[in-house]
């Protein structure tokens, strides 16, 4: 697994989706996300960042990942910590990534999540 420096703090984020907004007809507009005010813990923020470690190497893409850079973020910051969903992004110097995303929480600690993304941005 990726060794994790614990004097370098984890980047987070918190974001949570604008006022719904809707056009002439009715129909609901693209949801935006703003950030908010607060940050994850670092205590959950590593819990998380090992938890995504293992289901990354648990499907042998774990090695693709090191030495990128790391953030944890949730974009269900309307909700209160307990019943957020989380993500954990790798970040190449190219702009791809990989993330587990969807990681449910059980008293603050990762215990099931939606899967992979690879993209880039």
């Amino acid at each position: 697994m990726c060794a994790m420096n614990t004097a370098t703090p984890i980047a987070t984020s918190v974001m949570a989706p604008d006022p719904a907004r809707f056009n002439q007809v009715g129909q609901l507009l693209a949801t935006t996300l703003h950030d908010v005010d607060e940050s994850i813990s670092q205590g959950l923020a590593a819990r998380l960042l090992r938890y995504a470690e293992k289901r990354l190497d648990a499907s042998g893409f774990l090695t693709a990942v090191t030495g990128w850079t790391v953030e944890v973020y949730t974009i269900d910051g309307d909700d209160v910590p307990s019943a957020r969903s989380y993500c954990v992004r790798w970040k190449n110097d190219e702009g791809g990534y990989i993330e587990v995303v969807g990681i449910l929480t059980n008293h603050g600690w990762p215990c099931v999540d939606h899967g992979f993304y690879m993209g880039a941005e």
